[in-house]
């Protein structure tokens, strides 16, 4: 049969050896031969294609998954079909982070109307919970996200599974916080906690702690978030393996989380031995996420602590790794790192590129959001750097609307003293007026949120409105202050450098 369909040119051998191998020469012809069949020949053609290849490949099922599924699709079986899109999904993970999700989905569509069964159940819901975890990464719609968690919802708690909700309620908190629903954040983390203490497993509880602490560091609760990251780090074992239910390792992340409340409360040498422990183990562990988002955070602290060098090896390394991995919300917290490090060089092109980068990903993908007011500040600064006033101070006031209106406190401070810094450069009683006010607002939030970091920030631009007030003996008390606040920190290039530019 072979032989008469080579020599009618309606197929050809692709491969000879070691296995010979044949394909149709067009593709309609391939078609027209597929629809030609009866629908329920067909399906049982597929299933029958299904079941040899699993009997002929038994040593290589991981690689052929997404083809069996393909099979079992076709032939109608579809718990078989979303049990096979899983270990597809499984076996890819972080290779092709846009496809394992695509498979994860089938799963969660295959099992849509099925019967409730000790088969279906757990494999909905890890598939939504998987859903939410990808879309987190790589983007999700507000609507398929609350749609996911509603489902998920409703299945976990008809089964009474404590485990799988507490998984669900986890990944769902990560949603709002790609989209800025910053409270929602912080409600679904205690929510999530309360759930793993329920369930009574170690391993879920120490999965469950990072997004507790991420959530209050977002709200600007930084005290609250560093005492939780304390409590944590004495609960979790110092294990990178231990508790990698949300796909990433707890004890690396908490240790990330404390090394950014660090800087924000002042610690700075405090923070840059936790941040090149973090990266060191995450590295060895081969951990990519973790290094990828680890060197982006250091980056950018480094760069508001004055230590380029420092700033532009891990910013440089946070791009290559997001890049390479594809991860749409690790991408977006890259480019927001080098854009500060190109910021603190006053490389304001080079900024406002990676900047923007930036925005658009976040804009276009759905994830990272709560990053925007930083991306609208630095912008803010790049467009000054630029001397485009007009454009620095739209950015500067679109960022502190944005921050009022998602109640991230931490970064409604940086913005107030962004627009505080963009006002007195443009000059102006008026301006002097709002950029007094802006740098009350800023001052007040230190004290509420405990973000020390900018508080020599605020003195400097203090000192900036006592000269153009002709204040100079308080524009000289602003600036020796501001130097102690940096000495103190560890940032000493920091202060020297602003300092020397102000004295001048």
């Amino acid at each position: 049969m072979l032989r008469e369909l080579v020599a009618a040119e309606l197929v050809y051998a692709e491969n000879l050896y070691p296995l010979a191998e044949y394909a149709f020469k067009h593709p309609l012809t391939q078609e027209v031969a597929y629809n030609s069949q009866l629908a329920e020949r067909r399906a049982r053609t597929h299933a029958a294609v299904a079941r040899a290849i699993a009997e002929l490949h038994g040593d290589k099922l991981d690689e052929r998954a997404a083809l069996l599924a393909h099979h079992f699709e076709a032939a109608g079986e579809r718990l078989e079909a979303a049990k096979w899109h899983r270990r597809a999904a499984r076996w890819l993970r972080s290779g092709n982070l846009a496809e394992t999700l695509t498979h994860w989905r089938r799963v969660v569509e295959l099992l849509e109307d099925l019967p409730e069964s000790a088969d279906v159940v757990p494999l909905a819901l890890e598939g939504g919970a998987a859903v939410l975890r990808y879309g987190w990464i790589l983007g999700i719609s507000a609507g398929e996200a609350d749609e996911l968690f509603a489902d998920g919802q409703r299945l976990a708690t008809r089964a009474g599974d404590r485990r799988a909700l507490a998984i669900l309620t986890a990944q769902y908190a990560g949603i709002k916080a790609a989209h800025r629903d910053i409270d929602e954040y912080v409600r679904l983390s205690w929510e999530a906690v309360r759930l793993a203490e329920e369930a009574g497993d170690a391993s879920l509880r120490a999965a469950v702690w990072p997004s507790l602490v991420r959530s209050h560091l977002l709200a600007g609760r930084l005290r609250e978030a560093l005492a939780l990251s304390e409590q944590a780090l004495s609960s979790v074992p110092e294990d990178p393996g231990f508790g990698t239910l949300l796909g990433y390792s707890p004890y690396l992340n908490l240790l990330q989380l404390r090394a950014n409340l660090l800087a924000y409360a002042g610690r700075w040498p405090e923070a840059v031995v936790g941040f090149e422990r973090m990266i060191a183990i995450a590295r060895e562990q081969e951990q990519q996420v973790l290094v990828d988002t680890g060197s982006s955070d250091y980056g950018w602290w480094a760069a508001v602590f004055g230590d380029g060098p420092t700033a532009l090896l891990n910013a440089r390394r946070g791009i290559e790794v997001a890049e390479k991995l594809g991860n749409q919300m690790t991408r977006v917290y890259a480019y927001n790192a080098l854009g500060a490090v190109e910021l603190s060089a006053q490389r304001w092109s080079e900024a406002a590129t990676a900047l923007e980068q930036a925005r658009r990903i976040s804009q276009e993908m759905r994830t990272g959001e709560e990053a925007g007011v930083f991306t609208l500040a630095h912008l803010a600064e790049a467009h000054l750097g630029l001397g485009d006033p007009g454009g620095a101070r739209e950015f500067a006031e679109k960022a502190v609307s944005e921050a009022s209106r998602y109640r991230g406190l931490s970064s409604e401070c940086f913005a107030r003293l962004v627009q505080a810094r963009v006002l007195l450069s443009v000059g102006g009683a008026t301006e002097a007026a709002t950029a007094a006010t802006a740098l009350e607002r800023a001052s007040a939030l230190v004290e509420e949120t405990g973000a020390r970091c900018y508080e020599p920030f605020i003195r400097i631009e203090r000192a900036r409105l006592d000269r153009l007030s002709g204040d100079e003996p308080g524009c000289a008390r602003e600036v020796a202050l501001a130097h102690r606040l940096f000495t103190e920190m560890g940032a000493g290039a920091q202060a020297d450098r602003i300092a020397h530019g102000l004295a001048g």
